[in-house]
């Protein structure tokens, strides 16, 4: 059946720009491969900027409710992650069917900012799942990043009433209701831009690892730079390069930045320019540092957070084709390891890190190459975006879903735990040392 209205709206919750973290990356790419099919457009908060090869961006304002009201009512159907009730009510009152993008594991990584004496946390913690529980009420459809995310989310799907037994029978797997769209790989071929690294930066036949993406708290730059100290006491041709200390968007920068630049220190790998930062390397100029490596490296240390989470910059490192040094406990380690991409390690172990630092190294790019194609290849973003394209059909034929007054209750509880939290927030982060403050994915209105 061929559908004559496909008008998608596609929100972003962070900034689409030359430099973007990965909500915004998400965004941008699914917009670029629905154009394919649907006539799309693509909102992002203010400082979002359109070019040509992303669908019109129209931007809104994360702190004012009914910011997004106008572009909703254009649209046949909205994809968008769980945004504030205050925001994404007008998708109910219209009726319009909304797709929750529920990539990210936000009930575990928002714990990873908590500061148990900090009241305005503890309230963040109940906006956070109260504009879950919104979503899983409101939502027609839902898509999650990985299969292990799924399971957790038919979960909340379940504590919320979302599963029917006459759907069931009609798809025993519930795909009609949640479904799996991970982060793909572009199918142009990376090429060398800007800002070397090989001769550049460092030595032309330095052994060269990239830390590819930012340095969230829940992250592990420590046993990387502890690795690298290792390596360099046998063979001091080894260098690390950090692609992204800061953060490319409106949002806080993370504290992880500084315990990076804290540790080189300590460790003194900031003299003889053997770690190499960057505030953040421009999107379209991500793959030149992951050509010039030896082998990208992603660390983390274990949490709950690690067991759900998509590392979004794990596939950057596939379609660059650059063997991966990583931890064990989250899902990308267990695809390194199954399809023969590099190796994983136990976390926390700085020894272990650089064995296999040293291992990867000697074997050489081209030892990984097949494997890396592979996994590239099935990992398209044509592919991933499929199962988001069937849903998409789905939601045009039919109509949007009411929260019910359940769900309508959680939004204004989540509106009146938000005015609380706001002014909380603001004296708590005046009170924080500069460079400490966390960036946590805040509540917007």
């Amino acid at each position: 059946m061929i559908l004559a209205l496909r008008h998608v709206l596609l929100v972003s919750p962070d900034r689409v720009a030359p430099e973007m973290a990965g909500p915004g990356i998400r965004y941008a790419e699914l917009a670029r491969t629905l154009t394919r099919s649907h006539h799309v457009r693509l909102a992002a908060p203010h400082g979002s900027v359109s070019s040509a090869d992303v669908p019109i961006i129209e931007t809104y304002d994360p702190q004012r409710r009914g910011s997004l009201d106008q572009v909703i009512a254009g649209a046949d159907v909205v994809v968008a992650p769980p945004l504030a009730p205050a925001l994404i009510r007008c998708v109910e009152k219209l009726g319009r069917p909304w797709i929750v993008d529920l990539y990210n594991p936000e009930p575990f990584e928002g714990l990873a900012h908590a500061r148990p004496s900090a009241s305005h946390d503890r309230l963040q913690d109940i906006v956070r799942i109260d504009r879950l529980a919104y979503a899983a009420r409101a939502g027609s459809s839902f898509i999650c990043a990985s299969e292990r995310q799924r399971d957790m989310w038919l979960g909340l799907l379940a504590a919320h009433r979302r599963l029917d037994s006459r759907e069931y029978r009609r798809d025993p797997e519930l795909r009609g209701l949640i479904d799996v769209v991970p982060f793909g790989v572009p199918s142009a071929t990376p090429t060398r831009r800007n800002d070397r690294l090989r001769g550049a930066v460092f030595p032309s036949d330095a052994k060269i690892m990239v830390w590819n993406g930012g340095v969230w708290e829940w992250l592990d730059p420590e046993t990387v730079l502890t690795a690298l100290a290792l390596l360099r006491g046998q063979d001091p041709s080894w260098r690390l390069s950090f692609s992204g200390v800061g953060r490319p968007s409106h949002r806080a920068t993370m504290g992880g930045s500084e315990r990076v630049r804290s540790l080189s220190a300590r460790l003194g790998l900031d003299v003889d320019g053997a770690v190499h930062l960057r505030e953040w390397t421009p999107y379209l100029d991500r793959a030149t540092p992951l050509l010039d490596a030896d082998l990208g490296v992603s660390a983390h240390v274990p949490s709950v957070e690690a067991r759900f989470a998509h590392r979004a910059r794990m596939v950057d490192l596939m379609w660059t084709r650059t063997p991966i040094l990583c931890s064990e406990g989250d899902e990308s380690a267990a695809i390194v390891r199954e399809e023969g991409l590099g190796e994983a390690v136990v976390p926390q172990d700085p020894e272990a890190f650089a064995a296999a630092a040293v291992r990867i190294a000697d074997r050489g790019r081209d030892f990984y190459r097949a494997a890396l194609d592979a996994a590239a290849a099935k990992r398209e973003w044509g592919v991933a975006a499929a199962p988001l394209l069937g849903l998409i059909d789905s939601a045009i034929v039919g109509r949007g879903r009411g929260s019910g007054v359940v769900g309508r209750a959680v939004a204004l509880r989540h509106t009146v735990a938000f005015a609380v939290r706001r002014p909380a927030a603001a004296l708590g982060r005046a009170r924080r040392v500069p460079g400490n403050s966390a960036g946590a994915m805040p509540d917007t209105h």
